[in-house]
C-alpha cells in the first residue's frame, strides 16, 4: 500500500541519515592532564599543558588515558608489568586480560625529549570513540619501564602517548599509527582530524578531537590552508611544519628573523606542552612573567603570518597559571632548547620561568637518569632537543623554529588533513 512505501521511504532515509552521520565524524574527548605535583615543601596544582584522551584497548575494551600527541609516530601504554617509580599511580594497561593480545617479544626502546621508554612490541584490539572506530591487530609499544627526566611528566596523568604525526612511508611506522590503520580499514569517511581546545580552563573544562571530519561548531569564520612542508637539514618526518611566509612581529614590529633566504618555520604539537623557540633572534623579546602575575600587561605580543594572515600569541597565550600552596602563580610557558655541537648528545636549558622556578626547588637531573645514561647514549642521536620530540639537524639551523603548542590551539581551532598534507587555522570559538 502508499501508506506502507511512505513508511518504508522514510525508514530508508533515516537509516542513510544515521549511516552518514555515523561515517563522517568520531570525537574523542581531550582531558587536561591535572598535574598535582610536590617537589620539597611546595605543592604544586598544573592545568591546560597536556591533553589525554581515553583509548579502549584489548577484547576487554578497558580504558586508558593517553597523551595526544601530533609529534609522535606511534601508540604506547604502560603495561601491568611496569614497576618503574614513573608507574606508580598510573592507570596500567592489563594486556593479560585480553584475549586478542599477542607478541613475538620483539624489543623495543625510545626516547623522547622528556624521557622514554623500554617495552616489547605486541599486537592488540583498539577501540575509538565508544565503539565508533576499530583497529584489530593493530602494533603498539608496551612499556614495561618508563622514564621521565623533565619534572611533572611523570604526575600528569596519562598512561602513554598516542600519535598522530605526518603520514610515513616505511611498513613498521605505518602498522603502528593509528590513523594509517584507520585510513587502511576504510573507516572514515574523510582522512582529516581536527582539534579544539578549551581555552579558560578548569578541572572540568575539557577539548576534542574529531575524526574523520571537523567540527565546524568549534570555530567562526573561514579555515585557512597552508601546506605542510619539510624542514631543510633535518632528518624528521614525523612533525608537521608550515613556513612562515614572513617575518615574525612583536607589538607590530618586525624584529627582522625571517626572509627569502633565511625560511622560519612552525611546528604544529599537541604534545609539546610550551611554547619552544629555537631561535637566538627571538631571545632578546622575551619578558617573563612576575610570580605574582603584576606584569601581565607588560608582556609582548607576538605576531606570526602564515600566507598574509595574522596570528598574535598574547600573554594570555603563553602564561600558565599555578597554584603554589594554595596561591595562583603565573610563570611563562616559553622556552629555549639548547643547541648541541655537531656529533654530540644534546642537553636541554630551559630558559622558561616555569621551569626555572621548579629547578630552584628540586634536584636536577632526574635521579633516574643517570642510572639510563647509557640507555640514553644508544638511542639518543646528535640533534637539537625541541619540544616533546628530538629533531635531528644537519645543516644550517632555520632562521626561527617556533613550536606551537595545544595552548595556541585553544585560540585557533587547527584542523590536519592527512592524506593531502595540509594544516588549517581558523578563529575556535568558546561558549
Amino acid at each position: 500500500s502508499c501508506v506502507n512505501m511512505r513508511s518504508l521511504f522514510a525508514f530508508i532515509v533515516l537509516l542513510l541519515f544515521s549511516l552518514a552521520c555515523y561515517a563522517s565524524q568520531h570525537t574523542l574527548k581531550l582531558h587536561p592532564t591535572v598535574s598535582f605535583l610536590t617537589w620539597g615543601n611546595f605543592n604544586f596544582t598544573v592545568l591546560n599543558i597536556e591533553y589525554a584522551a581515553l583509548l579502549q584497548m584489548g577484547s576487554q575494551r578497558q580504558s586508558i588515558p593517553l597523551m595526544v600527541d601530533t609529534g609522535s609516530p606511534l601508540l604506547y601504554a604502560y603495561s601491568v608489568n611496569c614497576t618503574s617509580p614513573d608507574c606508580a599511580g598510573h592507570v596500567l594497561y592489563n594486556y593479560k586480560q585480553s584475549s586478542t593480545w599477542s607478541s613475538d617479544l620483539v624489543p623495543y626502546d625510545a626516547t623522547y625529549f622528556a624521557g622514554g621508554f623500554k617495552s616489547v612490541l605486541a599486537e592488540d584490539t583498539i577501540t575509538v570513540d565508544d565503539g565508533g572506530l576499530k583497529v584489530d591487530n593493530f602494533t603498539y609499544a608496551n612499556a614495561y619501564d618508563v622514564f621521565w627526566t623533565q619534572r611533572g611528566f611523570q604526575d600528569f596523568a596519562f598512561s602513554g602517548i598516542v600519535g598522530f604525526c605526518m603520514p610515513q612511508l616505511d611498513a613498521q611506522s605505518q602498522e603502528m599509527s593509528l590513523f594509517t590503520q584507520l585510513t587502511k580499514y576504510g573507516s572514515l569517511d574523510k582522512n582529516v582530524f581536527g582539534f579544539y581546545f578549551p581555552f579558560n580552563i578548569d578541572v572540568d573544562d575539557v577539548g576534542e578531537m574529531t575524526i574523520g571530519d571537523l567540527d565546524a561548531s568549534r570555530y567562526t569564520g573561514d579555515i585557512n590552508w597552508f601546506p605542510v612542508e619539510t624542514m631543510p637539514n633535518t632528518t624528521d618526518q614525523y612533525a608537521w611544519f608550515v613556513t612562515l611566509a614572513s617575518d615574525t612581529k612583536v607589538n607590530n614590529q618586525s624584529i627582522n628573523v625571517c626572509s627569502a633566504t633565511a625560511a622560519c618555520y612552525v611546528l604544529f604539537d599537541t604534545g609539546g606542552g610550551g611554547y619552544n623557540l629555537l631561535s637566538p633572534n627571538l631571545a632578546p623579546h622575551i619578558m617573563y612573567a612576575q610570580p605574582d602575575c603584576s606584569n601581565i600587561g607588560d608582556l609582548p605580543t607576538f605576531t606570526i603570518t602564515i600566507n598574509n594572515v595574522d596570528y598574535d600569541i598574547t600573554p594570555v597565550d603563553y602564561v600558565i597559571k599555578l597554584v603554589v600552596n594554595g596561591t595562583t602563580q603565573c610563570h611563562s610557558n616559553v622556552y629555549f632548547p639548547a643547541i648541541a655541537p655537531a656529533n654530540t648528545t644534546s642537553t636541554f636549558t630551559s630558559s622558561s620561568s616555569f621551569y626555572d622556578y621548579l629547578n630552584e626547588h628540586d634536584s636536577y637531573p632526574h635521579p633516574r637518569l643517570q642510572q639510563y645514561s647509557d640507555f640514553i647514549s644508544r638511542h639518543h642521536h646528535p640533534r637539537t632537543t625541541n619540544g616533546d620530540e628530538d629533531i635531528a639537524i644537519e645543516g644550517p639551523l632555520p632562521a626561527a623554529l617556533l613550536t606551537l603548542p595545544a595552548r595556541f590551539m585553544a585560540k585557533y581551532y587547527t584542523a590536519i588533513d592527512w592524506e593531502n598534507k595540509k594544516i588549517g587555522l581558523a578563529t575556535a570559538k568558546h561558549n
